[in-house]
């Protein structure tokens, strides 16, 4: 059914009983083996954040919905997408065991991606066909501010280069890149800090897919001669 489901005890150590699925997609587990060793997607800060989280569900202080809402929500494992929801079980009232409901998001998350690019490829082609020099100019401009936050991470015009090219590629369309510079920018803001390079490395990568895939209209936007209206 794409959906898996197994027990925890409060000190994030597996019961004997889960489902079919579960062990399907992460195999069996060891005696005494917690939930963030098990469900191993090779990030520390996940596992590190999922113990966390069961800790404080464990600790039963907080509503349970407060606790779980914070818990992580989204596994990444084996080029596959997992979404985690957690519930209380309960014995006369007392918390006792936490069931973790595990779901196969994959086809679901590669469907949204794939429905997001095509609007944006929708909107910056539109914007292309509507003002190509414009929208050269734009494309060029984020293209020299991307290198140059790449090349100078720690340069005093970072944060503004940062705001610049999530301002421009909102405004010709390229939604994805805007919201990962958003996300970049709350990163930093909330750590007080710089981009690391693994964010910079993904701005620019997604940045040279969105040039890769509008390249075509690029190609054929070539055969015109632009001539100014005063012209």
């Amino acid at each position: 059914t794409g959906e898996g489901m197994l027990s925890v005890n409060l000190d994030g150590t597996l019961q004997p009983e889960r489902s079919r699925a579960v062990t399907t997609w992460f195999g069996e587990a060891d005696d005494q083996v917690t939930l963030w060793d098990y469900l191993d997607s090779g990030d520390p800060g996940f596992a590190s954040s999922l113990r966390a989280a069961i800790r404080q569900l464990g600790m039963d202080f907080l509503p349970f919905h407060v606790s779980a809402d914070q818990a992580p929500s989204l596994l990444q494992r084996d080029q596959r997408s997992y979404s985690l929801n957690y519930r209380e079980v309960r014995t006369n009232g007392k918390l006792n065991r936490i069931l973790v409901i595990i779901r196969d998001v994959t086809a679901k998350l590669d469907a949204e991606r794939a429905d997001l690019e095509t609007k944006e490829l929708h909107d910056v082609v539109g914007h292309l066909l509507r003002d190509r020099i414009g929208f050269q100019k734009s494309v060029q401009e984020c293209t020299r501010l991307i290198d140059q936050v790449c090349n100078s991470p720690n340069c005093t015009q970072c944060k503004r280069a940062l705001h610049t090219i999530k301002g421009n590629c909102g405004l010709i369309g390229f939604r994805r890149i805007a919201a990962f510079v958003h996300q970049i920018e709350n990163q930093m803001a909330y750590e007080e800090r710089q981009p690391s390079h693994d964010e910079l490395l993904g701005m620019k990568e997604l940045w040279s897919l969105s040039l890769q895939q509008i390249e075509p209209w690029i190609e054929a936007d070539r055969n015109f001669i632009h001539v100014e209206e005063e012209e």
